[in-house]
């Protein structure tokens, strides 16, 4: 229903006819991840949401903090977001002081199977590939995580700006390459290697000034 929004709706693909429309409690709902029978998504403020794929019941919804500008990723029966804790002042986390959480959900009843801090918020949505969950923090750091267990594979600081996209052994994905400190802001696009995070190539930086 768009930013301002507390509705959620289902169009037929066919036809265009609305199937259903459910009422939230909070609104900004974002783009959907479907699981188990489920149509999943986050609110700006500040909830998750599991509605049942066939007529918008609720099936469960957890508030998990304001805002989340990200949206959920699902597979085989999992489903991953990220949230801000305000908690994080006490966390003893990677990479300095974590603010947010990336957490695994059970698709069909919402139980916690895992949550792991991180620096900030992710960008767009957590990508899956095989067995690994990837994401790219506001602070430019992209994440490796085992899909299933949370457990960090890899961190890498590459001043990142958009979530990566899997490519056979390689990562894809925008970076800034202006120096440190420069008002001249530029980006590039540039292929990693999924093993150690060196750089396959990169582009000639583009001036991006906004």
């Amino acid at each position: 229903g768009g930013f301002h929004s507390r509705a959620y709706y289902a169009f037929d693909p066919a036809t265009g006819r609305n199937r259903w429309a459910q009422g939230l409690g909070d609104n900004g709902p974002s783009t959907a991840a479907c699981a188990a029978g489920a149509v999943i998504f986050n609110t700006e403020s500040c909830t998750i949401f599991a509605l049942n794929q066939k007529d918008g019941s609720h099936r469960w919804s957890y508030w998990l903090g304001d805002p989340q500008m990200s949206s959920p990723a699902a597979h085989d029966g999992l489903v991953y977001t990220s949230y801000p804790s305000l908690a994080y002042t006490q966390a003893k986390g990677e990479g300095g002081n974590p603010t947010h959480v990336t957490v695994a959900l059970d698709a069909k009843s919402g139980k916690i199977v895992w949550q792991r801090w991180l620096d900030s918020e992710i960008l767009s949505a957590p990508v899956i590939a095989g067995d690994s969950l990837y994401a790219t923090s506001l602070a430019g750091i992209v994440y490796r995580m085992h899909r299933k267990s949370g457990a960090l594979l890899a961190a890498r600081r590459v001043r990142a700006t958009s979530a990566p996209v899997v490519w056979k052994d390689s990562l894809l994905l925008s970076k800034r390459s202006d120096a440190a400190g420069s008002k001249a802001i530029s980006e590039a696009f540039t292929q990693l290697r999924l093993d150690d995070g060196s750089a396959v190539f990169t582009t000639r930086p583009r001036s991006a000034p906004y």
